[in-house]
């Protein structure tokens, strides 16, 4: 399936969301140097703390969800440790 396809984009943020708090969008057009490039964002999911999401970076758009899964795991972990240091 093709990685611009509403369809598509729409699949891999109900598996993001299913396990962490990221989304994903396609770059645009104004955005060549990431043509084959997702925008990812961090949503807010608590509810009294309204706000658009925050873009986190660019990910390929040939990385699998599962991949992209593993590392908001393993970025969340590390922002947590990072809380509890003094």
């Amino acid at each position: 399936m093709n990685y611009k396809c509403l369809d598509y984009i729409m699949q891999y943020n109900d598996k993001l969301s299913d396990h962490c708090d990221w989304m994903i969008q396609v770059c645009t057009e104004d955005q060549e140097e990431m043509e084959h490039c997702f925008r990812v964002y961090h949503v807010e999911t608590d509810p009294a703390k309204h706000g658009e999401p925050k873009f986190i970076g660019y990910f390929p758009a040939a990385m699998p969800v599962e991949l992209l899964i593993s590392v908001a795991s393993t970025w969340r972990e590390y922002y947590c440790l990072g809380e509890t240091v003094d």
